[in-house]
């Protein structure tokens, strides 16, 4: 059965070592609301959407309620996590029932013996339809009566919905759930909590499930309320002070100012990933100058509460320039080799030629001139198609050409 699972997609796989979690005494008011949920079985709960922005920290409430419910909640908790991630590539929709299932029967004996039967009378049944797997996992087992659920309450978490391969994907998995809890929520046990952002696809089923199925709850985390700015005040708080421990030789007591303070909590409009951002980049190497330096750039950016409510990635965007910008020289041209490889047109092949040849330190209207000159040359209906092959394109040396508007070296 593992093999039919994303791997590192639990909350307590390894390869989420460094996974995210609440700093202590954040976000206290929406994990308390979770667990009433998950434990008060008279409030009748059967699916949670908790929604909010990038970076404002879902993943770390979902990690952080996981890793509560493992500890104390459990037993009565039979629980199973699958922590969806585009970029770490375990995002397949096709396993993802297939990995819940597996820590739900790593925790319960009841249901992994069911499993194993199945196995032996089909096994093949794990590369079924989702819609098969789901069935056949989380149906059959409570509907047929295989299992006697008693008292206990199975919660499957779910994060980064959003992050799962395919919007199609994406909505059939929600309607699953809310075809399961509509039809059979006397027989089956489940609470499902789900995070993503809001996309507007995800709107449309999660607008059928409060519509038509019982116990549905919507959580909201917007980006500015009070909660988001307490809590990012006290990790900044709790993080400073880190700084001033580590840097004691360096750093004033009284270091940064409160209005400075006012400055950076004002900045994140509690996103926590610009204040994990900040800090890391301001711990690293000489925190007062880097502070220093980037206080007036958030002021004279604008970055006020008004300007923020019209963008509220503005002070983000902000930090990430600075950051870019003061890459040391020696590796800078390392750091952008490493970018341009994330770029969605990169090839590899090519990208090792262009290196070889020192274009990503050439001027690029040196080598856009060139390069047009070089394609003058040619026969525009005889040789251009036969010369110009398509992988060219794909590499970001040309990606580059195409997109700056305002060449003035390759990056």
């Amino acid at each position: 059965m593992v093999s039919y699972t994303i791997a590192g997609a639990g909350f307590d796989s390894s390869d989420r070592d460094f996974a995210p979690c609440c700093h202590p005494g954040t976000r206290t008011r929406l994990l308390e609301e979770l667990q009433t949920h998950i434990r008060d079985t008279s409030l009748g709960t059967r699916i949670v959407w908790l929604r909010g922005p990038a970076g404002i920290g879902k993943s770390a409430i979902m990690q952080t309620l996981a890793e509560t419910v493992a500890v104390v909640e459990r037993p009565p908790v039979i629980f199973t996590t699958l922590f969806f991630s585009r970029p770490n590539e375990r995002n397949d929709p096709k396993k993802a029932f297939t990995t819940l299932a597996y820590g739900l029967a790593v925790l319960d004996s009841q249901y992994r013996r069911y499993v194993e039967e199945k196995l032996v009378i089909d096994p093949g049944f794990l590369a079924k339809s989702i819609e098969e797997q789901f069935k056949r996992l989380f149906l059959m087992p409570f509907t047929n009566g295989h299992i006697r659920v008693g008292s206990q309450r199975w919660v499957v978490v779910l994060d980064g919905l959003d992050e799962c391969d395919g919007e199609r994907e994406q909505c059939r998995i929600i309607d699953l759930i809310r075809d399961s809890i509509c039809r059979h929520a006397n027989s089956t046990p489940f609470i499902w909590i789900i995070a993503s952002r809001p996309e507007a696809h995800l709107k449309v089923p999660f607008t059928r499930v409060e519509k038509e199925a019982k116990g549905f709850l919507l959580l909201e985390i917007p980006m500015d309320s009070d909660e988001s700015l307490r809590s990012v005040e006290l990790y900044l708080r709790v993080e400073f002070g880190k700084i001033r421990q580590n840097y004691s030789d360096l750093v004033p007591s009284a270091w940064p100012s409160e209005s400075n303070f006012l400055t950076l909590t004002t900045a994140s409009s509690g996103l926590f990933v610009f204040a994990a951002t900040l800090i890391g980049y301001v711990a690293e190497h000489n925190p007062v100058v880097r502070l220093r330096e980037l206080i007036p750039l958030l002021v004279r950016s604008g970055t006020t509460v008004a300007e923020l409510k019209k963008n509220p990635f503005a002070a983000l965007d902000l930090l990430y320039t600075a950051i870019m910008s003061n890459i040391p020289t020696d590796i800078l041209s390392t750091t952008k080799t490493i970018l341009v490889s994330c770029t969605p047109t990169w090839n590899w092949a090519s990208t090792e030629f262009a290196i070889s040849l020192g274009w990503n330190s050439m001027p690029l209207m040196l080598l856009y001139v060139g390069f047009t000159r070089f394609l003058g040359c040619l026969h525009p209906k005889k040789q251009c198609t036969k010369i110009l092959n398509s992988s060219m394109l794909r590499s970001p040396i040309f990606f580059g050409i195409k997109i700056a508007p305002n060449p003035t070296t390759l990056i």
